[in-house]
């Protein structure tokens, strides 16, 4: 009886393997009718958009990211350079797999760029966790140039950007949450600035041809530069450039942020004369309360920073200042830490206020916890766009240092 039914059971299964085997082996390849997209830019001049991609060619017999080639279509709208594109390398857009997409200003600043995304979120295989990236020049140019060092170096503009994210002066902002917060009160968001520059300090140099090291003999000295400058949206559009000072500021009122280099200059007191000091910060808590005093809105902020003391450079150096010990940890050093990143707020706070861009959460904290009180104050505004001028803040910065 088992034999019988081991028989029936192998009978079955071949008789599977043989009905459907031909139409297996008939079967097309998708990557002979889809496109791999890995990163896509966005330009326009003269009146025309143009859509450049990343895409992967998969061979056998190398690397898989050694086939980045870079392809680009024009046309009048978006969607026209996107069935261009189609047309021209007669597969379809694979894009779930896309990593980044990169806006020039050339159209961040004249338009809506949540217009032009949506093409590209609403379809069905998007991938809506692609970073985001501004860039000052040509995205086409950013897309090649980064195409050579992901073949070189195995990095990508992704790469670049999420690796970056726990750290102070880093933004890492994905197309799905830029859409969200397209539709939120502030509608204000901050994304990466990632550009090619000509200084090699500002980046990591590309090669040149293939096996062959840029050097600084080389005519080509162009670099992919991450340098932790980020730019405003409001309402889709690029409104202001942030300097890395400012990114870095705006840091700390993140809670997503973990990771910092700081540096306090000129520390003195009965451990330190004139001492400059760097620390290295590995975790740090936010504890936000929204809130309003006589009709105003406040918001206080109580940041715990944790922190491992690296080194310490002043003029007169004893051997003990060389060990990382509990007796250099003092309350002068920890007072010149919290009043370095109180400053550092304190710029950033400002300017929100002065240019009305909610960069901290604002608008957002206030409808959460104080939703009556915040509409009734936003209806008081002769403006409500406005409503950043009056918010009050409140800083507590509390440190640990540990050896």
């Amino acid at each position: 009886m088992k034999k019988l039914l081991k028989n029936k059971i192998l009978v079955f299964f071949l008789a599977i393997v043989i009905a459907f085997a031909p139409q297996t082996i008939g079967m097309e390849r998708e990557t002979d009718t889809r496109a791999i997209v890995v990163a896509i830019g966005v330009d326009k001049a003269d009146g025309e958009y143009e859509l450049s991609s990343q895409i992967i060619i998969p061979k056998f017999d190398v690397e898989f990211n050694e086939n980045i080639h870079v392809l680009s279509a024009k046309g009048k709208t978006i969607l026209e350079a996107y069935e261009k594109w189609i047309i021209h390398i007669g597969k379809e857009m694979g894009l779930s797999h896309t990593g980044a997409v990169v806006i020039s200003d050339s159209v961040a600043e004249t338009e809506d760029i949540n217009k032009l995304l949506d093409v590209f979120i609403r379809g069905d295989n998007t991938y809506s966790n692609s970073v985001i990236i501004s860039t000052k020049g040509s995205a086409k140019d950013l897309l090649t140039y980064s195409a050579q060092k992901d073949n070189n170096l195995s990095l990508s503009l992704e790469n670049i950007i999420k690796q970056n994210a726990n750290y102070l002066s880093a933004v890492n902002k994905t197309m799905q949450e830029f859409y969200i917060d397209y539709y939120k009160g502030a509608r204000t968001s901050v994304i990466a600035v990632v550009e090619v520059v000509e200084e090699d300090y500002l980046g990591l140099s590309v090669q040149e041809e293939e096996g062959t090291p840029a050097s600084e003999d080389s005519t080509d000295t162009n670099v992919i530069s991450n340098d932790g400058r980020s730019a405003v949206f409001k309402n889709g559009k690029k409104i202001k450039n942030l300097t890395p000072e400012e990114t870095r500021a705006s840091g700390w009122m993140s809670p997503e942020v973990k990771k910092a280099n700081i540096e306090v200059c000129g520390v003195t007191d009965e451990r330190y004369t004139d001492a400059d000091i760097s620390l290295e910060m590995f975790r740090k808590k936010i504890n936000s309360k929204f809130w309003f005093k006589n009709g105003v809105p406040r918001v206080d902020k109580k940041i715990s920073v944790h922190v491992k003391l690296q080194s310490v450079r002043q003029e007169e150096n004893s051997l003990d200042l060389f060990t990382v010990t509990e007796t250099n940890i003092t309350a002068g050093l920890r007072e010149a830490i919290a009043d370095k990143v109180r400053t550092e707020i304190a710029d950033i706070v400002n300017i929100s206020k002065a240019e009305n861009l909610d960069i901290l959460g604002v608008y957002d904290g206030f409808y959460r916890f104080k939703n009556k009180e915040w509409k009734e104050y936003l209806n008081s505004l002769e403006n409500k766009d406005e409503y950043m001028e009056n918010v009050e803040f409140f800083v507590d910065v509390q440190v640990a240092i540990s050896c």
